[in-house]
């Protein structure tokens, strides 16, 4: 009797479990395991997929057709655009001629048959009415605003984010920018201004020669490369609705630069040698040419956008391994 109590309460007695520490689960080791579960991928890897996805999404993203309506817009904004270009020139105390042939020491990075365009309807601007200016002004806001708005939903599908501002908030934003281009553009102005006096200053106290390199040439090409370079990555950055700093914008800047500087020199070769726009198009040839300039200037800026774009999610999926493609991007607000 004594041994079966003893044994059934041995047996009813609850089998005490020693308690086991969780294992760590550390940030380094999910780092660890997810490594070892995705390989690395190489840069090889990485500039192919994004120069993929680049030309991709330009087909994707209707880049042509959006580049279309900004060259249209551009065009309806050149002669408000000149005639307050004009007045400014005389506030500046520029020659209108020397302003021409400023223009054409920009002929790296603009098209030559742009420059030769605006060029004519300066001369043509200089003997209006000083009241067309205000007129002017509100000429140029207006259709320039509108291709700024085409721009920033062109950019919004290039990092495949929705437009979360409001109809007068984008307005606003299209005018601020259109604004600071303007303000940049005096700067350079003045810049190259600069330039050609201190080569006057320089020849007169000096003595030196013409075949000497001239400050003000080394003026006009590095603030021509330099301004189209920080407006490219002024666009990118504030017209998409998305939260970039100037290190992301600035690979599609670069691009846009490269696109530019290669089309203007082949474009002008072309016209120059190739062409016959005034003989097929009578007096709409310089019109026609002022379309295409203006439509592959801005099918090479939306172009630098889509690269920017695909850069932006590669990091971000680099990151945040959930994100997929289709998913949108960090909104400003």
């Amino acid at each position: 009797m004594r041994c079966t109590l003893l044994c059934y309460s041995r047996s009813t007695r609850p089998n005490r479990r020693v308690a086991t520490r969780p294992k760590s689960t550390t940030s380094r080791g999910s780092e660890e395991a997810m490594s070892l579960r995705e390989p690395p991928v190489s840069d090889t890897h990485r500039i192919r997929s994004a120069i993929l996805h680049t030309v991709r999404g330009a087909y994707n993203h209707d880049c042509a057709d959006a580049a279309a309506a900004m060259a249209f817009d551009f065009v309806f904004a050149i002669f408000p655009g000149v005639i307050v270009l004009t007045a400014l020139l005389v506030v500046m105390d520029i020659p209108v001629e020397a302003f021409g042939a400023l223009l054409h020491e920009f002929g790296v990075v603009v098209p030559g048959p742009l420059i030769e365009v605006i060029e004519d309807n300066l001369i043509h601007a200089a003997d209006a009415p000083q009241s067309f200016f205000v007129l002017g002004i509100v000429g140029i806001i207006w259709p320039a605003s509108a291709s700024m708005s085409t721009t920033m939903s062109a950019l919004n599908r290039a990092y495949d984010t929705r437009e979360n501002r409001t109809l007068w908030r984008r307005r606003l934003l299209s005018i601020v920018l259109i604004i600071l281009l303007g303000l940049a553009l005096v700067v350079l102005f003045n810049l190259i201004v600069f330039g050609e006096q201190v080569d006057t200053w320089l020849e007169r106290n000096w003595a030196l020669s013409m075949e000497a390199p001239s400050l003000a040439g080394f003026i006009r090409h590095t603030a021509g490369v330099i301004g189209t370079l920080v407006a490219a990555a002024l666009i990118y950055r504030v017209a998409p609705d998305v939260r970039l700093r100037w290190l992301d914008v600035l690979p599609g800047s670069l691009l846009f630069l490269a696109q530019w500087t290669l089309i203007a020199g082949g474009f002008g070769y072309y016209v120059r040698n190739f062409s016959y726009y005034n003989v097929i198009y009578g007096v709409l040839g310089g019109v026609i040419i002022m379309l295409l300039s203006a439509y592959l200037v801005s099918f090479t800026l939306l172009l630098g956008g889509e690269l920017n774009g695909a850069l932006y999610r590669q990091r971000q999926q680099r990151l945040f391994p959930w994100l997929q493609d289709g998913h949108s991007m960090r909104t400003r607000d």
